[in-house]
């Protein structure tokens, strides 16, 4: 379900379809995350309980893996709510309802690795846009 909001979130603030912007309107960008993120927590838990690993990659590995495919949705969303403040209706919102998707756009700094995090920006990026009739 929140691979397909990223989607349309992309969508939309690109005006475009599916693999419209570069690639980034994809769903399955937000989905290589979560595989990636779940590879990391099964490996880990394969190895606690003393069983044989899923992955021949050192959990090092794969959480670099998984910080990649995180950097790329935090990256893609961070550029879409710059688009569509740029090139959508919402430049002529009010001064607080661009002020606010700024303020969620900096909750993705360049820091941030946490999932819970980008996916509420998500949806509340998102609820802003069904607000403003963008989506």
């Amino acid at each position: 379900m929140k691979s397909l909001l990223y989607e349309h979130l992309v969508k939309t603030a690109y005006n475009t379809e599916r693999y419209g912007a570069r690639g980034k309107a994809d769903a399955n960008v937000y989905r290589d995350m979560e595989h990636a993120l779940r590879e990391v927590e099964l490996q880990k838990e394969a190895i606690k309980k003393g069983q044989m690993p899923i992955s021949t990659k050192s959990i090092e590995d794969l959480e670099y893996e998984a910080r990649v495919y995180i950097a790329k949705v935090r990256g893609n969303v961070s550029a879409a709510i710059s688009e569509a403040l740029r090139n959508t209706n919402l430049k002529y919102s009010s001064e607080e309802i661009k002020q606010n998707l700024k303020g969620l756009q900096s909750k993705l700094n360049i820091n941030e690795y946490n999932k819970d995090v980008i996916d509420n920006v998500i949806s509340e990026v998102w609820d802003i846009f069904r607000e403003n009739k963008l989506a």
